[in-house]
């Protein structure tokens, strides 16, 4: 399952996509996987150059530029330079603009250059754009955090609270929740969930916790920024 639906998908679009070649081994004890073994190997800077200029080549044959051409235009601007306007061209006969000499166009387009010029206002509108994307996936990440610490919160006002039960004794035990089921008297809402679910409901008993670790725990079993300032992190901006 992990080679074929992980490690071949990986490799394979490594392989096809990059300039590097990998291939792997798994390492068995029996019929369990304990190591992957990659190899990596990468074309030479020269084959990678050869390989860009067949392609730059194959295009602008498709294009109807002849090879002598080509090859002038090879040794006279860069291959991204090159590229960059091919893609143009072929963005507007994509897009349906009626172009009767296509060559010519695209000379005309080296000649001039038909990239897209980007303007302040272009370059202010992305990094605009992509300070709204970071701040989104950090406030995600942040709320993330937040809940899984609030969960480890719960959970550890939990223990505390059974500790302390187990550490009193019956008589206390009675006046405490004598004592809690008279502040939940003085809330109709609770009063009615006690009343119909019994006091071993969730609710109910999620407000003894709270109710017993106010009375007899320290802050930071109770009050979740107290909890989270204990475990080093800073709340004062409002967040974790």
């Amino acid at each position: 399952m992990l080679k074929k639906r992980i490690l071949d998908v990986a490799i394979e679009e490594i392989n096809e996509k990059t300039d590097l070649k990998v291939v792997y081994d798994l390492e068995n004890e029996g019929r369990k996987i304990t190591a992957i073994v990659f190899r990596v190997s990468g074309i030479t800077k020269f084959e990678s150059e050869e390989k860009m200029n067949e392609e730059i080549m194959q295009k602008l044959h498709a294009m109807g530029i002849r090879d002598g051409i080509a090859k002038e235009l090879l040794e006279k601007h860069d291959e991204d330079y090159i590229l960059a306007n091919i893609r143009f061209v072929e963005g507007e006969l994509a897009s349906g603009k009626e172009i009767r000499n296509v060559p010519a166009y695209l000379m005309k387009a080296f000649e001039v250059d038909f990239r897209p010029i980007e303007t302040e206002h272009d370059r202010l509108k992305k990094d605009k754009k992509q300070s709204k994307v970071i701040a989104t996936q950090q406030e995600t990440a942040h709320e993330k955090k937040r809940i899984e610490l609030l969960k480890q919160f719960e959970r550890q006002k939990v223990t505390a609270v059974e500790n302390l039960l187990k550490s009193l004794d019956g008589e206390v035990l009675n006046a405490l929740k004598e004592e809690f089921l008279t502040t939940v008297q003085t809330n109709p809402l609770f009063k009615k969930m006690l009343e119909t679910k019994g006091f071993d409901s969730s609710i109910i008993q999620l407000q003894r916790r709270n109710f017993l670790a106010e009375k007899h725990l320290p802050k930071t079993a109770y009050e979740f920024e107290e909890f989270l300032n204990s475990e080093g992190y800073d709340t004062t901006d409002g967040k974790i």
